[in-house]
């Protein structure tokens, strides 16, 4: 006879003779969330467990991308990249900072399995009905099954990417605070553990949480774990237990490993007497537990069956149960040839010492759904045997053909579940389960668990309404989210809504956007929802009664309201005593007092609903949190204010600044203003002449001799500024001809072409500050005046003039027309050009704006294919240049398409291409000719054609020949263009005519024959020598800038245009033909392989134009870098958005210290009254604060000013005051200066004496109103 198992107690249980009364041992689940491959909540996962879904798959697009940056940012692999298939989760990068209360920049840098365990803890409580703050301060412990073997790989990631921020990062990164961070943020008292035994880790931490509860350390606990694999590459260094299709095939014949697999899995456990008292709701009961070790067996990861054995047999007297009414075991199931028989021997030989009885009890394994999940594995088991026992069914063991045949299934008592099979009840005992996880290290773990026997009919049932119920979020679109998951959870439910309503008022946080509803019945809270969501996301003012929907944010007493919904903290005081005192006021109807109380909870009450419900209510799992889904990932761009994942992809972006004030106190200046007579440069005039300046007016005749006039007239008078506002003008138009752009040419770029000539070939030597005026040479978000590309290539061609004539201090100032703009920029002209940093500024609307350049984030690139169609037909200019060929391949290699290359050089004709000879005239050919011969090789066509494509006539004959043959057009890439060379000075006319022509003239010959074509895309190959200014590249550097405007213009009129504005190709292209050194310079070459992963992410931009290159940080930071380049560096702006100030005027510190903090935090907005400890920042993190302020400020704030002054307002009121020595001294210095320029004047017999002492007086008057 075989004996049975003693209980605790030392009784004896015979058989199954009674239902066993509950022990003082049982543990109840109470919570439970889980993020599994393909599953989001334990829903989903049952779905798929009783489906049969395989969730083995290769690795998601988006973590591809990630992980291929982790790989090459930490140099672990050279070749090509492939990945293991595996059972993924999706959207790992995603968390919601806010809510946990932590700024952007410390999630980005905490690890993502951090991250992803206090979600799905977050979760658990809340599905337990005990979030918010319900168990702040309690008793809760938390254990955590973690391998830490492979969770470096983000650390090592982090440090390599910004090692400036790891010592505030290492928090974020360490194993042992994966536990503790929870209990730091919940305030939880209790134990906090880590525990890491790989494989069996998170059902010895359920194990360890039981015991904790028992031995009194904790009155609940939170379990759980959580594994990624964030490089998963193959071949991946292993011990030989992986399968080679990815798939695990537990007990299966064909078995030949495990598969990988991801999750992150919690429970909330407690004393299962306690739950039913609390009102729980309870998933199942954990009866009891065990752990040991293998010991010493054949190798140090290899299994022992007598050591699993024991551990089922001492979980099952912990138990306390017989071992006969175990139904079902979920096995560890590995799927390897030596672990799968070991397993089943030792569940064997455990069930022997009690029971003859075979194949009595299923198994199966989670492992064959979503593979090993390493140190989830164990919770994974848990969450399924719990779903098994709520449903009372068991699912199927996949992949499963033919048994093992080292196992001797037939003398078992175990069987294999290949189907899904209904799970009865007991008629004489719960259903009743076990869980073994069995770990590489040889710590072995088996759970016991059973179903709750509910007592739901015993409830009375309760009257009808009314009832309340309460919605919030920290964010609009999340209260929507919130409460459309609530419409879906509640339709067709049949719930007790006195349970619905008292766990969602009292076992959920509230937050700044809040939704009341009073409502009667389950189709009225329905309908009203509806209306609240409905009202939410369109703005709508809700007129039904018992629907209330607000938001709010408080401030303290001392802050001025900027918005309406703005509370005080006094007055969410008396809100809280209205709606509390209404919520209990017996004289009026129950109605009316939730009506009152959800009204001014609406509005940011706090109300007590507790007070609301008697002790008999029961909490039920209802929808959790939405999550916002803010991407948290480490990246080259995170620490960096120019430099995107691998700092390749950047724009330019204007950012506004305080405007310079009317400078009084230097003396009246000699300007010289060439114009044609526009009204907007008569307002110049007349603005200029008001402030007392000598105005010289030049105005063009359109004579030959008009350039000879203005030199003479500068030799002459020897001016301090020549204003240059000759190309003022009328809005660009949807319209633009050869004829219109010839005329606005003359006006932009020739005419400062023939300024600085004549000026160079008069020798005009004076340093003289050279002012161009330029409308709408830029656009800027919000712009409705099309932007003029003629203007955007003449403030290039001033860019370059400024440095190879350091004399002619140019700058430019480009200007909308509004009156408030054209003030401001009387007011920078008569600023002094050597106190302006920024070579370029923009007026809009009344407003001042400096340029940058700014990385582009992720968000740009749309992720789609690129739009590159089968068959389609798409024209190269340049088509045989370097880069033109390098395009061309590129197409070809996407889809078979046809190709038409275009070159102003004669090609050899088709019949020639098979014997083209070796003479020098057809030899050259050669290398273009294997390419081309290539991309015929994969199905695409190739067809080429001699032409300018600036000859408007030539090319209307070309793209009628396409047309003809080939029908539409799709696509049009302009590579064609000349290298311009040698200084100004040096060039005829038309020379610089000859370098812009292809990308001038020839840019609007290919828009205006292709406009009507159906175009995915219009691509201009530029330059970023357009950017800098380079001395010799004048032509050059203005026809490339053409292209960028140009490309603006396009888009204002909805044409898929992009403008690339490409670092030099280390491998071919003009910079190669013309022997131009890639050691130097701002940006670092590219090869033609990054080059043309560029131009495939550039199509897939909605960015008129782009700048491609990596920066090279040490020229950034030299003084040949272009003011582009250093603007961000020099000022400290970013694009941080400030409020606070009702006028939305702030200062140059207040910008400055936004920026250094939107470094630091990671914020993208921020009030002017912001603490910084009160956004997250910490003493560490002001450390960096300190550090960035150093360059600026030398040793002028110390760390204790920073925390003095903990808000943007006070630090920047700080900075200002200590700058303001400096600029004291600074203008004492230029006063000077100028005395001495009034000396040399009278020398020189420009002014006299009279006129000297005339300004002086005037200056000192000014002084004296000033003061």
């Amino acid at each position: 006879m075989k004996p049975k198992l003693f209980g605790l107690s030392g009784s004896v249980f015979h058989g199954a003779a009674k239902v066993e009364e509950a022990s003082g041992n049982d543990i109840a689940i109470i919570g439970m969330s889980v993020k599994f491959p393909e599953a989001d909540h334990y829903t989903d996962f049952w779905g798929n467990l009783e489906a049969g879904v395989d969730s083995i798959r290769s690795l998601p697009k988006s973590r591809q991308r990630d992980a291929i940056q982790m790989l090459q940012q930490l140099q672990l692999v050279k070749g090509p990249i492939s990945f293991m298939k595996g059972a993924y989760l999706e959207n790992i990068d995603q968390f919601d900072y806010k809510l946990f209360g932590m700024t952007p920049g410390e999630a980005v840098y905490m690890d993502p399995h951090q991250r992803l365990f206090l979600q799905t803890a977050w979760e658990t409580i809340e599905n337990a009905g005990y979030g918010g703050n319900k168990l702040k301060g309690s008793h809760t412990g938390i254990y955590v099954g973690f391998n830490g073997t492979t969770s470096h790989a983000y650390s090592d990631y982090v440090r390599r990417l910004a090692p400036e921020a790891w010592q505030t990062s290492l928090t974020g990164n360490m194993n042992a605070i994966i536990a503790s961070r929870l209990a730091y943020l919940l305030d939880f008292r209790g134990p906090s553990f880590v525990i890491d035994t790989t494989c069996s880790s998170s059902l010895v931490a359920i194990h360890m949480a039981c015991q904790g509860i028992r031995s009194g350390d904790c009155d609940m606990a939170l379990a759980g774990g959580v594994r990624l694999d964030l490089l998963p590459i193959e071949p991946e260094i292993h011990i030989g237990i992986h399968s080679s299709d990815g798939r695990t095939k537990s007990f299966d014949d064909r078995s030949d490993g495990t598969g990988i697999g991801e999750g992150v899995a919690s429970v909330l456990l407690k004393p299962l007497q306690q739950a039913k008292s609390d009102g729980d709701h309870i998933f199942a009961v954990i009866k009891g537990s065990a752990v040991n070790q293998d010991g010493k067996t054949v190798g140090i990861t290899a299994p022992s069956n007598e050591a699993q054995e024991q551990v089922i047999v001492r979980a099952w007297k912990n138990a306390s149960i017989d071992p006969e009414t175990i139904q079902y075991i979920e096995t560890h199931g590995t799927g390897t040839k030596l672990g799968d028989p070991i397993e089943i021997d030792g569940i064997s030989r455990a069930f022997s010492k009690y029971t003859d009885k075979k194949q009595f009890c299923a198994i199966g394994s989670a492992k064959t759904h979503i593979g090993h999940l390493d140190s989830v594995a164990g919770i994974a088991g848990v969450v399924k045997a719990v779903l098994s026992l709520r449903y009372g069914k068991i699912p199927p063991l996949l992949h499963f053909e033919s048994p093992n045949r080292s196992i001797p299934f037939i003398d078992s008592p175990v069987y294999i579940n290949d189907q899904l099979a209904d799970w009865p009840k007991g008629l004489t005992h719960p259903r009743r389960c076990g869980v073994s996880s069995f770990g590489l290290s040889g710590t072995n773990c088996h759970l016991v668990m059973e179903e709750n026997v509910s007592s739901e009919a015993e409830r009375p049932a309760l009257d009808q309404g009314p009832y309340i119920i309460n919605l919030s979020a920290k964010y609009e679109e999340g209260l929507i989210r919130l409460a459309e998951r609530y419409k879906g959870w509640l339709n067709g439910s049949d719930i007790r809504l006195a349970d619905l309503c008292f766990t969602a008022n009292t076992g959920r946080g509230h937050y700044s956007h809040r939704l009341s509803v009073v409502f009667g019945n389950m189709d009225e809270l329905l309908d009203k929802l509806n209306q609240g969501i409905q009202a939410i996301r369109h703005d709508l003012a809700i007129d039904t009664e018992g629907v209330y929907y607000g938001k709010h944010s408080v401030i303290d007493d001392t802050r001025t309201k900027q918005h309406l919904y703005e509370r005080t903290r006094a007055e969410i005081r008396m809100l809280s005593e209205t709606a509390n005192q209404a919520l209990h006021n017996e004289e009026v109807s129950l109605t009316e007092r939730l009506n009152a109380a959800g009204s001014g909870y609406a509005n940011g009450a706090d109300v007590r609903w507790e007070s609301l419900y008697a002790s008999g209510s029961r909490r039920i799992p209802l929808p959790t949190y939405p999550f916002a889904k803010t991407r948290c990932w480490a990246e080259p761009p995170v620490s960096s204010r120019f430099e995107r994942r691998e700092g390749l992809f950047h724009k330019k972006s204007w950012t506004n600044i305080e405007a310079i004030s009317p400078w009084r106190e230097e003396q009246a200046r000699t300007i010289m203003v060439v114009h044609v007579g526009h009204p907007l440069a008569m307002s110049l005039l007349h603005g200029l002449r008001n402030l007392s300046h000598r105005v010289i007016e030049v105005k063009l005749q359109g004579r030959e001799d008009d350039y000879e006039r203005i030199a003479a007239t500068a030799i002459q008078w020897r001016p301090d500024q020549i204003i240059h506002a000759v190309s003022f003008g009328d809005e660009q138009g949807p319209e633009l001809d050869a004829a219109m752009l010839e005329a606005r040419m003359q006006q932009s770029v020739y005419s400062l072409f023939h300024l600085t000539r004549s000026l160079l070939h008069h020798q005009y030597r004076k340093e003289t500050d050279v002012v161009l005026i330029t409308s709408n040479a830029e656009w800027i978000k919000g712009q409705q005046a099309d932007v003029r590309p003629e203007n955007t290539a003449m403030a290039a061609l001033g860019h370059v003039i400024r440095h190879e004539y350091p004399h002619l201090k140019c700058r430019c100032l480009d200007v909308d027309g509004n009156p408030a703009s054209m003030r401001l920029l009387v007011s920078e002209i008569d600023q002094d050009g050597d106190a302006i940093e920024f070579y370029m500024t923009l007026f809009r609307e009344g407003k001042r704006y400096i340029e940058q350049l700014i990385p582009i984030d992720n968000d740009s690139v749309s992720g789609a294919s690129p739009p590159v169609r089968s068959g389609g037909v798409y024209i190269i200019t340049g088509g045989l240049g370097g880069i033109g060929m390098a395009v061309a391949a590129y197409l070809a290699s996407q889809q078979p398409v046809k190709l038409m290359l275009v070159s102003r050089s004669k090609f050899p004709e088709p019949d020639r291409w098979s014997n083209l000879g070796d003479e020098a005239e057809e030899g050259k050919w050669k290398p273009q000719l294997e390419r081309i011969k290539h991309i015929q090789a994969t199905g695409s066509s190739v067809t080429v054609y001699d032409a300018d494509v600036a000859d408007a006539v030539r090319m209307e004959s070309v793209i009628r020949d396409i047309q003809t043959k080939h029908g539409a057009i799709h696509g049009v890439v302009h590579c064609a263009g000349l290298a311009g060379d040698g200084f100004l000075i040096r060039k005829s006319f038309e020379q610089f005519k000859e370098v812009l022509s292809p990308k001038v003239q020839g840019t609007l010959v290919l828009h205006r024959l292709t406009q009507t074509e159906p175009l995915d895309f219009f691509v201009l190959s530029s330059s970023v020598t357009s950017l800098l200014g380079t001395a010799g590249q004048g032509d050059y550097a203005a026809a490339n800038a053409f292209q960028e405007g140009f490309s603006y213009w396009l888009r204002q009129y909805e044409r898929n245009s992009a403008a690339i504005q490409w670092t030099t190709w280390a491998e071919t292209g003009m910079a190669v033909n013309y022997g131009v050194q890639h050691s130097e310079g701002p940006f670092q070459s590219i090869t033609t392989e990054e080059a043309l992963f560029a131009f495939e992410e550039v199509l897939q931009m909605d960015i008129p134009a782009v700048i491609v290159g990596r920066r090279r940080t040490s020229f950034a930071s030299s003084r040949e870098a272009a003011p582009v380049l250093t603007s961000a560096r020099s000022t400290g702006v970013l694009t941080a958005s400030l409020s606070g100030n009702a006028a939305n005027l702030y200062t140059e510190e207040e910008r400055h210290v936004s920026a250094l903090w939107q470094e630091v935090l990671g914020y993208d907005d921020f009030h002017v009254e912001d603490n910084f400890f009160e956004i997250g920042g910490d003493s560490l993190l002001l450390v960096r604060i300190h550090s960035l302020l150093q360059q600026p400020y030398k040793d002028k704030v110390s760390i204790v000013d920073l925390f003095t002054y903990p808000t943007i307002s006070k630090l920047a009121a700080f900075l200002q005051e200590t700058k303001g020595e400096t600029n004291d001294r600074s203008q004492a210095s230029n006063g000077k200066k100028r005395y001495l320029n009034m000396f040399e004047e009278i020398e020189n017999g420009t002014i006299t004496k009279e006129e000297v002492l005339k300004q002086s007086f005037w200056r000192e008057e000014g002084k004296h109103e000033q003061n």
